[in-house]
């Protein structure tokens, strides 16, 4: 049963089938910045293809923030920058890829990181219009139901 259904840009109809949502937490030490959140959004990457190894993966590049005025000077890890606070893993089944594929046997699967400020579940309006807009002929992997 899926959780939401939603039809991407190109008009394919997709469907939610597993979602979780993680709240970022507070930094006991340091603080985040532009270096950390590449090592965090890379390892994020490595674990969905570790996690899901049957299923295209693919990471929404998150809107970063830099909270301090230009010009203020630079910590040691380099300026302040957020992420968005809720992080979210949703996994997206639809018909198949491949032309070639049995349309009763095979599905195809896409798992989907992105951040978005508030706990909107399943997804808020700016997530929604990046989720429709991925290319899931390209991102997507065909399997056998």
């Amino acid at each position: 049963m899926a959780i939401s259904e939603l039809i991407l840009a190109s008009g394919r109809d997709v469907d939610l089938v597993r979602l979780e949502a993680t709240a970022q937490g507070a930094w006991l030490e340091g603080y985040p910045s532009a270096r950390w959140n590449d090592m965090a959004l890379d390892a994020l990457a490595r674990g969905l293809v570790e996690r899901y190894p049957h299923a295209g993966t693919h990471v929404i590049e998150p809107e970063r923030t830099r909270p301090e005025p230009p010009g203020t000077p630079a910590g040691p890890f380099g300026p302040v920058e957020f992420l968005p606070a809720i992080r979210c893993i949703g996994v997206f089944t639809s018909h198949h890829v491949s032309a070639d594929a049995d349309s009763i046997l095979t599905a195809s699967t896409l798992v989907v990181a992105w951040y978005q400020p508030d706990p909107v579940l399943p997804f808020d309006d700016t997530s929604r219009s990046a989720l429709e807009a991925l290319d899931w002929d390209h991102l997507a992997r065909d399997h056998d139901r």
